[in-house]
Order: C-alpha cells, then sequence, then structure tokens
C-alpha cells in the first residue's frame, strides 16, 4: 500500500496499561491534547497519539519540506521526560 509509518488516536492518558501495550507493539507516543477526554471520575483528561514507523526512514528526496496553506496551524506538545515516562 505504500504506507511507511501509522498513527493510532486516542490513547487515554490515565489508562496506562493501554500506554504500555501500544508501547510494546513498539508505538511511542508523539503528541498530547490537553484535556481532550471527558473521564468519568477524573473529569477531563489529555489524550495521547502514538505512532509506529512501519519501514526505515529513507532518505529526503530535494526539498523536503511540506508545504502547508497559510491558514494551518498545528501543535507539537512534549510528551515525555527523562524517564520517558508521558507528562
Amino acid at each position: 500500500m505504500g504506507f511507511r509509518a501509522m498513527q493510532f488516536n486516542f490513547v487515554v492518558s490515565t489508562n496506562v496499561r493501554a500506554i504500555r501495550l501500544w508501547e510494546r507493539l513498539g508505538f511511542s507516543v508523539v503528541g498530547r491534547l490537553p484535556g481532550a477526554f471527558n473521564h468519568r471520575t477524573l473529569g477531563y483528561v489529555d489524550v495521547l497519539i502514538m505512532f509506529k514507523r512501519l519501514a526505515p526512514r529513507l532518505p529526503p528526496e530535494g526539498n523536503s519540506i511540506m508545504k502547508l496553506p497559510p491558514d494551518t496551524s498545528f501543535f507539537v506538545y512534549q510528551t515525555t521526560g527523562d524517564d520517558n515516562e508521558p507528562r
């Protein structure tokens, strides 16, 4: 199919068992959406976005910078500390 990576949306940040399962399957946390899930007892908690590379990274061909429309915005959040634990 030509896919070299996949993303899994959403893993609730309080679901430690699910996070560990996805990590054992080779996924890593690449983003966090603050307060995106309404937990029934904890209220709004973060969700994690997880990513797995399916093929080796290839060297860039020519200009590898992705062009986005000027009105496009997105955020990348730091998700781990020195102990590699989600924050």
